[in-house]
């Protein structure tokens, strides 16, 4: 009897220890999941060992194999793509966050959760001079330019500050015309012994940018009231003729007369004295003058001389006097028309509002040999005539210059005795 409920004790002994090694199991394995999980395992979502739910409630492992081509599995059994296929950003699977990054000069675009190729990230992914802007675009750090050649250098207008430079970026620094470098500065050389003639009708403005109204250096005023001009120096030079500021505001005629060497270069500019630099304007140049001679029609912008391409002129000869006539014409824009005696007629139009003021002037170059002008002349329509680098004129002489200036054989105005010219001695007085 005693055996027979030992043997039941043991029995029931035995059948305790099973259950009890099936509810650890049961607790080894997890928790039991509902179906969902199979059912993720075999859309690809799950790879690897997993625990499931039999049918009865009990928890199972269950081999959902391999993740499909292009993903791996990682150690949370889940599927994630590969970040090196050019998925980025930060991915939640599985309950789990997988970050992907991208790869060397790649960003990833949030939006798209996608890498791009990009030229830069950091200042070190670019050349000599260079800086990684916000666009991830390499450009030429503060200071530098890019040269033809595709390499950041060294800005030439960093250190052009000089108030007679000018500076086009990238390209050069250069003094304004008449000045030139010296110790790191725009000057002009200045003649302290030069001609100290006075002209109250003139400013030079080159080689000096004087701010009176007088004619200083290599000129000298003749007897008959023109000038000569020479500079042993050879530099430049410019004639403002201020007195014409009064006619130049709208359309008007103007004439000069100048005998120059030959080689030497003439200039016979109009509406010059713009804005902040005194020699900007336009007109046309006569170069080479004599057997040579070419014609370019010019503007002085900053400073800059513009020139299209010279041509040959056969009109202006070198060592004799040359009647050079300007016709200017403002109708919307500015149409310039000049010619030296009976030769070819330069023509060019300027959009308006590029000049459309300032005053007549002369421009010399290759100055070591004497050039001079003389008889200089602008008006309105009929209206008297401003004349200078003259004599005296009687009335007679007077009238013959109105009647060449306008074609009008006309009675003339009243004559002002300020546009007498340069009557600077008694009319019978022999010159």
């Amino acid at each position: 009897f005693f055996f027979c409920i030992f043997s039941f004790l043991s029995a029931m002994k035995v059948l305790f220890l099973f259950f009890a090694f099936v509810v650890l199991y049961s607790v080894v394995l997890g928790q039991c999941t509902d179906e969902e999980n199979r059912e993720s395992c075999r859309a690809g979502n799950f790879c690897g060992m997993i625990d499931v739910c039999d049918g009865d409630g009990v928890t199972e492992l269950y081999d959902c194999g391999q993740c499909v081509q292009g993903y791996d599995c990682v150690s949370n059994s889940c599927c994630v793509s590969e970040c090196t296929t050019g998925r980025c950003g930060t991915f939640t699977l599985c309950g789990q966050e997988v970050e992907c990054g991208c790869g060397t000069l790649e960003i990833c675009d949030t939006d798209a959760s996608q890498c791009v190729g990009v030229e830069c990230i950091t200042n070190e992914d670019c050349g000599d001079n260079e800086v990684c802007n916000g666009d991830n675009v390499c450009e030429c750090d503060v200071n530098f330019v890019l040269t033809e050649v595709g390499v950041c250098d060294v800005d030439p207008c960093t250190n052009c500050t000089d108030i007679n430079a000018v500076c086009t970026t990238g390209v050069e620094c250069y003094c304004r015309l008449g000045y030139e470098f010296s110790n790191g500065e725009c000057v002009q050389s200045t003649d302290p012994d030069g001609d100290q003639t006075t002209d109250l009708h003139f400013r030079q403005t080159l080689p000096i940018n004087s701010v009176t109204e007088v004619v200083p250096l290599n000129f000298e005023e003749n007897r008959d009231g023109s000038l000569t001009l020479f500079d042993t120096e050879n530099r430049p030079h410019m004639l403002q003729w201020i007195e014409s500021e009064q006619f130049t505001g709208g359309s008007y005629d103007a004439q000069v007369t100048v005998n120059a060497p030959a080689g030497s270069t003439f200039a016979f500019m109009a509406d010059v004295g713009q804005g902040d630099f005194d020699n900007d304007g336009y007109g046309v140049k006569f170069a080479n003058i004599g057997t040579g001679a070419t014609v370019q029609v010019c503007q002085v912008f900053q400073g800059l001389e513009l020139c299209n391409a010279a041509v040959n002129y056969p009109t202006f000869p070198s060592d004799s006097d040359v009647v050079v006539s300007m016709n200017v014409v403002r109708n919307g824009g500015t149409l310039i028309s000049v010619r030296a005696n009976a030769g070819p007629v330069m023509r060019s139009v300027f959009d308006a509002g590029e000049f459309d003021e300032g005053v007549v002037g002369f421009f010399f170059e290759n100055t070591n040999r004497q050039i001079t002008i003389s008889q200089a002349s602008v008006i309105i329509g009929q209206e008297e005539p401003l004349v200078d680098l003259y004599s005296c004129l009687s009335d007679i002489q007077y009238g013959d210059l109105f009647t060449e200036l306008t074609g009008f054989d006309i009675t003339l105005p009243q004559r002002n005795e300020f546009f007498n010219g340069q009557c600077n001695v008694a009319e019978d007085e022999p010159l």
